[in-house]
């Protein structure tokens, strides 16, 4: 689907929710202009819309053709400047949460930089990112270990974990630069240290 039809059919509108925030422009048959997009959370926990419109034209048997996506593929592509999205880009959540499907909340990245942007998961090591605990270790039992081109980077040991996700962050932007962290959408875990406000991706 093109911006320009998502534009004749859909309006952006925060206050329906922040999972959809879509609404029709056009009247249905069965619910009128304003009326927020159905959808469902799929089993990778993306938010999924499904939709049938005259406008993508009939099956065979007479029925209207059935089309559907992902709520933040299309409100990504709805606020971009392209008619279709980029190929080989994809639609990043800056928070990592995949049902925040606002527009302050998605940007376009390369597939590279998306994977830079992974949501943490804690596997009962660490909270923040980059840090992870020795089992077994009593003394300085957080280490820091960065991944950067494809090679691994060893920071480190550190007796708390806080003290470690901020030398976690520090050594990232001695090596990337404050621009260079913002550029590859790496996550760091005290981002207002850095002057970095993350509710502008």
């Amino acid at each position: 689907m093109t911006k320009a039809q998502l534009e004749v059919l859909f309006g952006y509108n925060e206050s329906v929710g922040r999972e959809c925030p879509l609404v029709w422009k056009v009247d249905r048959p069965r619910s009128k202009a304003g009326t927020p997009l159905v959808f469902h959370v799929d089993a990778r926990g993306y938010c999924m819309a499904v939709f049938s419109h005259a406008i993508f034209g009939r099956r065979p048997d007479g029925r209207l053709e059935r089309q559907g996506d992902l709520v933040h593929r299309l409100v990504a592509l709805m606020n971009s400047q392209h008619q279709k999205l980029p190929p080989l880009m994809v639609v990043d959540h800056i928070d990592g949460d995949r049902s925040n499907n606002l527009a302050g909340n998605l940007r376009v990245v390369t597939r590279k930089q998306n994977s830079n942007n992974k949501r943490v998961r804690v596997s009962g090591t660490s909270q923040y990112r980059r840090v992870h605990r020795r089992s077994g270790r009593k003394k300085n039992p957080w280490h820091v270990e960065l991944v950067v081109d494809c090679k691994r980077i060893y920071v480190g040991v550190f007796s708390s974990e806080k003290e470690a996700a901020i030398a976690a962050d520090q050594y990232l932007v001695d090596l990337l630069g404050v621009e260079g962290v913002i550029r590859e959408c790496r996550q760091l875990n005290f981002p207002e240290m850095y002057g970095i406000d993350v509710t502008q991706g």
